[in-house]
């Protein structure tokens, strides 16, 4: 018996160690990281935009605020890299630095996003098909909050137009 209370206090302890490791790790590499991937050079009068310069960096007492080169690029096309995220229903999507997936139907206002992803909004009618892995969107910037149609606060949101060179969709290959 005493042997057993030992050994449940031990295996505490190992485990609260474990959790304190791996949440220390966790915070150590909590600085957002860019998708990397060969893009191809952006197009005259497009400003290219990462997930990690949206916001300033440290955080402070006034929680994220959004950085001078995301309010500068306000109305301005801009050339994004990142993930689609996966929903159910996509006739808009959400661009996340990292690939996620999404429960429209149990979990839609309870979910994990990042601070830091683009609502991007389509002119063109009917659903889209996710596509995995990363992406590369051209589009024009709004930054300000904003209600989606499904009931979501987005504040940086990417407007692509149908039949135009310069407002696309395009995977990146690895």
């Amino acid at each position: 018996m005493v042997v057993a209370r030992l050994l449940n206090a031990v295996v505490r302890r190992s485990i609260l160690a474990l959790i304190l490791t791996v949440s220390q790790c966790a915070l150590v590499s909590a600085a957002p990281q860019e998708p990397t991937a060969f893009v191809e050079p952006v197009a005259a009068g497009v400003t290219d935009l990462k997930f990690g310069e949206m916001f300033k960096l440290p955080v402070g007492s006034r929680g994220l605020e959004p950085s001078e080169k995301l309010l500068h690029l306000d109305g301005r096309r801009v050339h994004i890299v990142g993930y689609m995220v996966n929903q159910e229903a996509m006739r808009s999507f959400i661009l996340a630095p990292l690939p996620l997936a999404l429960g429209d139907e149990d979990e839609s206002f309870a979910d994990d996003l990042p601070p830091a992803v683009v609502f991007v909004h389509r002119a063109a009618q009917g659903d889209l098909q996710h596509i995995p892995g990363l992406v590369a969107i051209t589009g024009i910037l709004s930054v300000g909050c904003y209600t989606e149609a499904d009931g979501r606060v987005s504040m940086v949101r990417l407007t692509l137009y149908p039949n135009t060179s310069q407002e696309t969709v395009r995977h990146v290959p690895k």
